[in-house]
């Protein structure tokens, strides 16, 4: 989770090799210990690894052009059952669907857009893909990353069908 600019530079940092950020370099099962051909080809590693953040706090929904912005962020993910407790919606299971949870998520998502990012956020069902506040997640957001339910999702749902 991400609040700031300066958090989501410190992600980048942590998972790009130097210089384009701080993560160690020695031997592990990244690069087959140390032995194969590429084994420290760091800037093709830098290219290839994605880093992603998550926005779950309203700090972070403040600071959402900033931390999409950040070079070597290449996504976003928002959310919802965390910034819903954050706006004070999640007063029932279902308040992370609160229609102001929703606005929030679907401008934060444009504006992660804007900067040229992919964004995501959660999903429990083809209900959540049809309606998003009026807005189709995939199509007007242009979501990219799609988190299809979650364990507790999963169980409370089967557990519910029983």
């Amino acid at each position: 989770m991400v609040s700031t600019g300066k958090d989501a530079r410190a992600v980048v940092a942590a998972a790009k090799f130097p210089p384009l950020g701080t993560r160690g370099c020695a031997g592990g099962p990244w690069n087959d210990f140390g032995t194969g051909p590429d084994a420290f080809a760091v800037s093709k590693i830098n290219e290839e690894v994605t880093v992603g953040v998550q926005i779950e706090t309203l700090e972070g929904v403040e600071n959402a052009r900033e931390i999409a912005s950040t070079p070597g962020v290449d996504w976003v993910f928002l959310g919802p059952v965390d910034l819903a407790v954050a706006m004070g919606k999640i007063e029932t299971p279902e308040g992370w669907r609160h229609p102001e949870v929703r606005s929030v998520i679907a401008d934060v998502g444009r504006i992660v857009r804007e900067e040229g990012k992919s964004v995501g956020t959660l999903i429990t069902g083809p209900e959540d893909l049809k309606e998003y506040d009026g807005f189709n997640v995939n199509v007007c957001l242009g979501s990219q990353l799609l988190k299809c339910g979650a364990d507790s999702f999963l169980t409370s749902m089967e557990r519910e069908s029983l």
